[in-house]
């Protein structure tokens, strides 16, 4: 089990984005981030009470990924997201509708 902390975002503009919120997962003694990002901006916003499937499984899938790997899919009728690994520690998760 992997716990997890929801700030707000801060623009990144080594990545070009400006994310909503940023996910900090701790899994032992390393931590991630994840930096939530609705493209487009009336995209599904990230809600902290509703979204810990989203974390679990977003963490499980971007740890399997190489640097820059990317994947698209959705999470039942109406979240599509798309994942990518940036750095060893840093992902992006955009919400895609």
């Amino acid at each position: 089990m992997v716990q997890f902390q929801v700030s707000a975002g801060v623009a990144q503009p080594q990545y070009g984005f400006v994310p909503s919120h940023k996910i900090n997962v701790t899994q032992g003694s390393n931590t991630f981030s994840y930096w939530y990002v609705q493209d487009p901006a009336t995209a599904r916003a990230f809600d902290s009470q509703k979204d810990s499937d989203l974390v679990e499984l977003m963490h499980s899938k971007g740890l399997e990924f190489q640097l820059g790997q990317f994947e698209s899919f959705a999470i039942g009728a109406d979240r599509n997201y798309h994942l990518q690994r940036l750095t060893s520690h840093e992902f992006l998760i955009k919400s895609l509708r």
